[in-house]
């Protein structure tokens, strides 16, 4: 069906590539053979907070472009700041700079549709593809998202499926939120590393300068990431018990378990060692004690140099061996994260057996906060500090759904030790134990929170930075 309230800015000009070049995050260069391309980026402030992220489409076909070969489409969510975009746009043209910005919402409409139709234009007598007026591409952030089509007609695509696949307005969203994704006024004033952008492909750390460049590279290569965004399926306790869902059991296990086992190899090494130079301390006593013997022997003889031996040697030219270069080291251990991956699919299967069949989606609107249950006592001597929130939402639950998209303190969900479940661990099991604070002030308590990675989350990342690690 077609995204509601999609934006779309056309930007063209002879100008429009290399303009937008020092303005977005993404490398915005020419798509290979001519095809249309689709990248995932964003615009930040002069501090380096997102304003807006966008999907930005160049190569398209005259009919969506406007005639403009050169025309770069900035695909905004409904909910960005489009006049703060348009005013940014604006305020870093130069009047020797060649490009027209201009609201293209009216000519192009937008699409995404949750299948396997063909990116490429049919072939001729083909019935594949999009219509030789629209495109298609994947969704540049993340694939199973689907592919997302522009069109110059209005309703676009959605309009010719919707006899088949009848519109069904929220979906997309749904299946945003719980592949954990964030767009729009879910993003705006945060940073983007907390926004996943780098995980998401959206930052390029190697075109060089942008808005917002120098105050991004820092936190990416010298600055630690706290907080990032993930998906949160949220549980109001009900008195029955049950405990954690089987995969978050397995997960936290499956971590722990990966830790001993390395500290066990780290034991073992060490033993090794131990017992290596044990050894070869042993043997260098014994070459001590024959070469003190032999010093005895050999002060018996007295050797004379020969100077036929020297005249050998000036006809050889000795090189030294040239030493081998040291092995690579092997990767530092990252200890697999105490969290469950889950897709889109299984996320919401698991969803719906928490919720039950009468469940109503919590009232926890964006900007709510959730704190432990039992914050810990502080050290002797130490004063007690103020709570900190363990998550804060970014986005409500849709309709129906107990996911939401939330700001975690990742030293808690992605440390094991922390992060006990009480299943195995020896933990209390109130590590997701929280109550809730919403924008109004209002409290409650007895409430239960899962995180969990979603599939596009890298395989090796380190919690201490809150990166990813190559």
């Amino acid at each position: 069906p077609p995204v509601s309230r999609r934006h779309v800015l056309r930007v063209s000009g002879p100008d429009a590539a290399p303009y937008l070049q020092g303005l977005v995050t993404c490398d915005v260069s020419p798509p290979h053979g001519g095809t249309p391309a689709a990248a995932g980026g964003s615009l930040l402030t002069t501090k380096g907070r997102v304003l807006s992220d966008a999907i930005l489409w160049r190569g398209l076909p005259p009919a969506v472009s406007g005639g403009c070969a050169d025309a770069v489409l900035l695909e905004l969510p409904g909910s960005a700041p489009v006049a703060d975009v348009v005013s940014l746009l604006e305020s870093y043209r130069l009047k020797r700079t060649k490009v027209d910005v201009s609201d293209a919402s009216g000519d192009v409409s937008v699409s995404c549709v949750y299948g396997t139709l063909a990116e490429s234009p049919p072939a001729e007598g083909g019935e594949d593809g999009p219509p030789p007026d629209a495109c298609a591409r994947l969704d540049p952030r993340f694939p199973a998202l689907g592919l997302r089509v522009l069109s110059s007609r209005p309703g676009g695509v959605g309009e010719d499926m919707s006899e088949e696949f009848p519109d069904s307005p929220g979906t997309h969203g749904i299946l945003r939120t719980l592949s954990g994704v964030a767009e729009g006024a879910e993003v705006v004033g945060r940073t983007p590393l907390e926004c996943n952008l780098d995980l998401l492909g959206s930052i390029s750390f190697s075109k060089g300068c942008y808005l917002g460049q120098e105050t991004t590279a820092r936190a990416y290569f010298k600055g630690v990431v706290r907080k990032r965004i993930l998906p949160v399926i949220l549980r109001k306790e009900d008195g029955t018990g049950g405990g954690a869902p089987n995969p978050w059991i397995a997960a936290a296990e499956g971590a722990r378990e990966a830790a001993r086992q390395h500290q066990q190899e780290l034991d073992a090494k060490a033993e090794e060692a131990r017992a290596a130079a044990e050894h070869e301390a042993a043997e260098r006593a014994v070459e001590e004690l024959a070469a003190d013997e032999e010093d005895e022997s050999d002060d018996e003889y007295e050797y004379v140099e020969s100077d036929d031996e020297d005249d050998d040697d000036d006809e050889y030219e000795y090189v030294e061996d040239v030493p081998e270069p040291p092995p690579a080291p092997p990767p530092a251990f990252l200890p697999p994260p105490p969290l469950p991956r889950l897709s889109a699919p299984e996320a919401a299967v698991i969803m719906s057996l928490l919720q039950g069949e009468d469940a109503e989606a919590p009232a926890a609107p964006a900007g709510s906060k959730f704190y432990l249950e039992a914050e810990p006592a502080p050290a002797a001597g130490k004063k007690k500090k103020k709570p900190v929130p363990l998550l804060e939402t970014v986005s409500a639950p849709r309709p129906g759904t107990s996911v939401v998209l939330a700001m975690v303190r990742l030293e808690h969900v992605l440390d094991a030790d922390t992060w006990d479940l009480g299943a195995g661990g020896g933990g209390d099991g109130k590590a997701n134990a929280v109550r809730l604070m919403r924008p109004d002030g209002t409290e409650e308590g007895g409430w239960r929170f899962y995180p969990y990675l979603p599939l596009w989350w890298p395989e090796r990342f380190d919690a201490r930075t809150g990166k990813e690690v190559p």
